[in-house]
């Protein structure tokens, strides 16, 4: 074929020229990660990356997971980008989520702009996507500033330009769960001589969980689930979170006061199917 044909081809089919972004294995791909040092790079396998050791403050804690991709032509040349949506946790409460847009030049995936983090109810994202050319970016909110409870959900429309994203209109608030009644918390009861207790349920929203517990225990929460779409919370009995070692499905720490502990369950998309297990020491 020659030069010219191939050349009018990359004009007429610039999909076809530059490759397919879908091709790219963003759950096995190294990130720098804004949760962490400038320049700071980690690779991600099968979606996740992990190092340190909980409980221990000086190894360096972080938790980082591919939560998901959403693909569409942001820059209108007929090829897609990317837009890969991450979570990342270093030691504290914090679940700090990002959306990275990348695009493919050269063959290789290149990070074009960050959607910017946001920490659970303070601008966590609850989902992207790309329809007609624009990104829609969902994130929660708070009017009351507890970080660990959303009260709506604020849609905010972009248009890519260059390497910026540039705003479309105004943006649409939404309650959470504005026609559902909050959740009644369910008891956890330990089985006589034991010091754990296992819970399957499921949820499109949250479910809430109470433990009594003495000043000084360890608890220890882990939650499971089938499609990896679940996430905990653990609160004192004012509704604030419990300074420990977090993860996305793990949570531990030593108990600063005696009393009733709230964990929350949460589905972090579509209707979580979960096991939650919880053991004091």
């Amino acid at each position: 074929m020659k030069k010219s044909s191939l050349i009018l081809l990359a004009i007429i089919f610039p999909a076809f020229a530059q490759g397919d972004i879908r091709q790219v294995d963003f759950k096995n791909f190294t990130y720098s990660p804004a949760c962490l040092e400038k320049n700071e790079k980690l690779r991600a396998r099968d979606g996740e990356y992990t190092r340190g050791t909980p409980g221990d403050p000086s190894s360096d804690l972080v938790y980082f997971k591919v939560v998901e991709v959403a693909y569409g032509d942001l820059t209108t040349d007929g090829a897609e980008e990317a837009v890969v949506v991450t979570l990342c946790n270093t030691g504290g409460t914090g679940q700090f989520t990002d959306g990275i847009i990348f695009t493919l030049r050269g063959g290789r995936a290149v990070e074009i702009v960050s959607l910017g983090v946001g920490d659970r109810a303070y601008g966590g994202i609850d989902s992207v996507a790309i329809e007609n050319g624009l990104l829609k970016v969902s994130r929660y909110g708070t009017m009351s500033g507890g970080a660990c409870c959303p009260e709506y959900v604020e849609t905010t429309v972009y248009r890519l330009t260059g390497n910026k994203l540039v705003q479309v209109g105004k943006p649409v608030r939404k309650k959470v769960e504005q026609d559902a009644p909050a959740p009644e918390a369910k008891r956890i009861r330990f089985a006589r001589g034991r010091t754990s207790a296992v819970m399957t349920g499921s949820t499109d929203s949250s479910d809430q969980y109470l433990l009594g517990a003495r000043a000084g225990q360890t608890m220890l929460v882990h939650v499971t689930s089938k499609g990896n779409n679940a996430a905990i919370e653990v609160l004192d009995a004012d509704g604030n979170a419990v300074e420990g070692e977090a993860k996305a499905d793990d949570w531990s720490g030593a108990l600063p006061k005696s009393g009733d502990y709230r964990i929350r369950v949460r589905a972090t998309r579509g209707i979580a199917v979960y096991t939650l297990e919880v053991t004091i020491r």
